[in-house]
């Protein structure tokens, strides 16, 4: 196939899925309906000029426009109201961020390819059963072992999943009501993209993360291969009640839980010793009060008292005495590090990647470079 005709495919295609005109695009880049109209139909070849452009407009590397086939990875989300939250221009930048992930691993000739153990859990009605729950629990427990913490608390779980090939990547929505991006393909393996909004608590970025690990054990049947089906999560879909619970028992597990239960014995949790231990276990006030209801360690009224509490004092999506941020980033950046020490990558490409200014990342670059240099003997 032509190239110009390769091209004018991809911006059709870009232009119907974005909504936009022939007129609008034309206006882009400053020609006549005619002339774009030339080359949608592969009539005329586009300047390299003009189709930077476009690939700024449409979030696309120039690459995309000369690929005659599209291998998208597919997405599972959760949020409020999907379809109004969520977009094409998000998916492009989603889509932009894992691509620019995988030409970073390829780079380094390593993969993280991890794929995690599928389970078809067959539910019994809308809502889960003690026995379904259980289930869910063991496989919580069982994927911590796997993780090599089965009796700890990381301090950086994030760094844990890409220990543990989890491609796991973070970045700006701009947008609180979706938390998080699951990914799956059976050659690149498992994605996560947490939304890394300044305003949304690091628990709740957690939870989000370990939530996706659940739909990408127990849902993987729903990860469609075309991009323009994505599945919609909603918060009362028994499969987001799966991956929850998922969430709930991987980061307070039964068996960490119980200490604190010896250490008040029969006494009942109060919500001020909610919020000291949900701060060590690093996970949000809410998290907790479910999981202590669920071991039995709090009743029923105790919970709703609890959470009515934190609703009524504005903390349904807020945290109170919430975590301080946690590096997402320094997986990829001892990546980054090593490739441009090895003279693999440039500076401009490192902005690109960690979406950071050019004079910061050549401040980074000059200290990896000190950093490089030094003898052993000047190392305190």
């Amino acid at each position: 196939m032509e190239i110009a005709v390769i091209i004018g495919r991809n911006i059709d295609n870009l232009r119907n899925s974005h909504n936009v005109s022939l007129e609008q695009l034309a206006e882009l880049i400053n020609v006549t309906r005619q002339t774009m109209s030339n080359y949608i139909k592969g009539k005329q070849i586009i300047d390299s000029g003009k189709l930077a452009v476009l690939a700024r407009y449409f979030n696309k590397p120039l690459e995309y426009f000369l690929a005659e086939e599209h291998n998208e990875l597919s997405f599972m989300f959760r949020a409020d109201n999907p379809k109004e939250n969520f977009n094409d221009i998000l998916s492009s930048k989603i889509n932009r961020k894992i691509s620019t992930v995988l030409e970073i691993l390829a780079m380094s000739e390593r993969k993280l390819a991890m794929v995690p153990e599928s389970y078809n859990l067959k539910t019994a009605g809308k809502k889960l059963n003690l026995e379904e729950k259980e289930i869910i629990e063991e496989i919580a427990l069982k994927k911590r072992e796997e993780f090599g913490i089965s009796d700890i608390i990381p301090e950086n779980i994030y760094k844990v999943f890409q220990e543990k090939d989890i491609n796991l990547l973070a970045c700006p929505f701009h947008n609180d009501k979706i938390f998080a991006v699951s990914a799956y393909s059976p050659e690149h393996g498992s994605f996560i993209v947490l939304n890394n909004d300044e305003n949304i608590p690091e628990e709740r970025k957690i939870f989000s993360a370990v939530h996706e690990l659940g739909h990408l054990i127990f849902h993987r049947n729903q990860y469609t291969g075309d991009i323009s089906c994505l599945f919609y999560g909603r918060q009362k879909d028994i499969n987001e009640e799966i991956a929850n619970h998922f969430a709930m028992c991987f980061l307070v597990p039964r068996n960490i839980i119980k200490r604190y239960k010896k250490s008040y014995k029969e006494k009942p949790f109060f919500l001020s010793e909610v919020l000291e231990h949900k701060r060590h276990l690093r996970v949000s006030a809410m998290c907790l009060i479910y999981a202590l209801h669920y071991y039995g360690i709090i009743s029923k009224d105790q919970k709703g008292i609890h959470i009515g509490y934190l609703k009524k004092k504005g903390y349904a999506q807020a945290e109170p005495r919430p975590i301080a941020p946690i590096n997402k980033d320094s997986y990829w950046i001892e990546l980054i590090k090593d490739l441009y020490l090895r003279d693999k990558i440039t500076v401009n490409k490192i902005c690109e990647v960690l979406e950071i200014p050019l004079l910061q990342a050549r401040k980074m670059v000059k200290e990896w470079v000190i950093e490089s240099e030094r003898t052993p003997e000047t190392v305190l």
